[in-house]
């Protein structure tokens, strides 16, 4: 396992991002809409965590849920998104698109706003072959790919995920969490590790999960020992 490993973690609000800090997170992803795999935050969410916080943070930049294979329309947003989060002081941004089965070129340019810096997410694990889309992804200019090899969690896709980590820095999920994170890393071969443990807090609006969904917030204590966890 290496001898420092970063932490990321999930944040869909500023109390989010605060408790991170507090449970010693080294990065932040920030988004919306978790419940669907995160969305583009708001600009003026992301303000605020920006002002609040000086970890290095990341802004998803998906507009809607579902397929990662977006019409004209749909990627005139991600740009006006992407650099709007940019202008804003993102340090990087966490976006992925396809064609068919395989990356969007389009991304070179939006990867080219912040070279080096920006993940290519989940999307990666929708391939076929996500290990040479892997390559594709550096060849593009993403700094890592956010992945589960392809499988539910990182322990099953960790030969994968392995193979991906020779192509490109990789930062893994997928059910990590501080009872398996060692397992995780030493499989895998990864230094990053993106998690975002959640509890439901509050009541949904009318009683009604299906159509109003259901709110909740970072567990941070969960947190706090993965990050303990990854110091032993």
């Amino acid at each position: 396992m290496a001898s420092v490993v970063l932490v990321e973690a999930v944040c869909c609000s500023l109390d989010d991002a605060l408790a991170a800090v507090d449970a010693g997170a080294h990065r932040l992803e920030l988004c919306s809409a978790i419940e669907v795999g995160g969305l583009t935050p708001s600009i003026g969410l992301f303000a605020q965590v920006r002002s609040r916080v000086g970890l290095p943070l990341m802004a998803m930049v998906r507009p809607r849920p579902g397929d990662f294979t977006f019409s004209t329309a749909e990627w005139a947003v991600i740009v006006e998104d992407a650099h709007r989060l940019i202008g804003s002081g993102a340090d990087g941004l966490v976006l992925g698109a396809l064609t068919s089965a395989e990356l969007d070129p389009r991304l070179a340019d939006i990867a080219s706003l912040r070279p080096h810096t920006c993940t290519f997410h989940r999307a990666i694990d929708a391939c076929p072959d996500p290990v040479s889309a892997s390559r594709c992804a550096r060849e593009m200019g993403f700094a890592r790919v956010l992945t589960s090899g392809g499988r539910a969690t990182a322990l099953e896709g960790a030969a994968t995920i392995h193979a991906m980590a020779q192509e490109i820095p990789v930062l893994v999920c997928g059910g990590v969490r501080a009872e398996n994170v060692r397992s995780v890393l030493h499989v895998t071969g990864a230094n990053e590790v993106h998690a975002g443990p959640r509890t439901p807090h509050g009541k949904p609006f009318m009683g009604d999960v299906a159509t109003f969904g259901a709110h909740s917030e970072l567990d941070a204590g969960a947190l706090a020992a993965l990050v303990r966890a990854v110091k032993e």
